[in-house]
């Protein structure tokens, strides 16, 4: 259902109401074609999905010092059910891994423990902290300390680990995810009583123009939903949490 209830397949499900009325009302399947069309070109250019994304990305700055937090603590994203070029039964998606990666690199720099967030997931209930922290060792050779194997949603990655992390005097933490993400899980974490140092990764878009920008892309598309998801994600956990 909320998929349904953002572009682009708002935009798709009005393209085929304004062909269904074209013909019975055709100034309203006008307008709806028109509206919807237009609204798919316009979050298929980089330049638009870029801006979206900085007002997704909010006041979130890059990651400068763990101050006194005492736990890294990387959210998941999905999972690639039976992927034909391992013997795995799945695998973390591109999102975790790049989560991953930069969660390992941090515990690198500071030394801190891991904390992986994510739990069952598709039809098999596949739990995605697991191969997280598989992830960790085989790729980075980094050790996950913690594994918190409930959480199916960003509000639950907060609730869940939350009561992990007080249940070994953990009030403070370093919260790695993508920048678009991050002010929604940022939130998510300090209406559990955690307080967050942001560590985000994989910023989209470009400070700088260029011609390319206008052309309509499906990378960009995409990149639109996230943002609008995450916008009005975060909106509805200000009113909700």
């Amino acid at each position: 259902m909320k998929s349904l209830l953002l572009p682009p397949n708002l935009l798709l499900i009005g393209l085929v109401l304004g062909l269904a009325l074209y013909r019975m009302k055709p100034l309203w399947g006008r307008t709806a074609l028109i509206i919807s069309t237009a609204g798919l070109w316009l979050l298929s250019m980089p330049i638009v999905a870029t801006y979206l994304h900085y007002a997704a990305d909010g006041d979130i700055t890059s990651f400068r010092s763990p101050q006194d937090a005492r736990v890294i603590v990387i959210l998941s994203a999905g999972l690639l059910v039976d992927p034909p070029e391992t013997n795995d039964a799945a695998a973390v998606d591109a999102l975790s891994l790049e989560r991953l990666r930069y969660g390992a690199a941090l515990h690198r720099q500071t030394g801190l423990p891991i904390l992986v967030t994510g739990g069952p997931w598709g039809a098999q209930k596949f739990v995605i902290a697991d191969y997280m922290a598989s992830s960790l060792i085989k790729d980075f050779g980094v050790t996950a300390k913690w594994r918190e194997r409930r959480a199916q949603n960003t509000a639950q990655n907060a609730l869940y680990s939350a009561k992990m992390l007080r249940s070994i005097k953990v009030d403070k933490i370093v919260l790695v995810t993508h920048a678009w993400h991050m002010p929604r899980a940022k939130l998510a974490f300090e209406n559990a009583g955690i307080e967050v140092i942001p560590a985000p990764t994989a910023y989209y878009g470009s400070s700088s123009f260029s011609i390319g920008a206008l052309a309509p892309s499906p990378s960009a598309l995409r990149m639109s939903y996230f943002a609008i998801h995450e916008l009005v994600g975060t909106q509805y956990y200000r009113l909700r949490l």
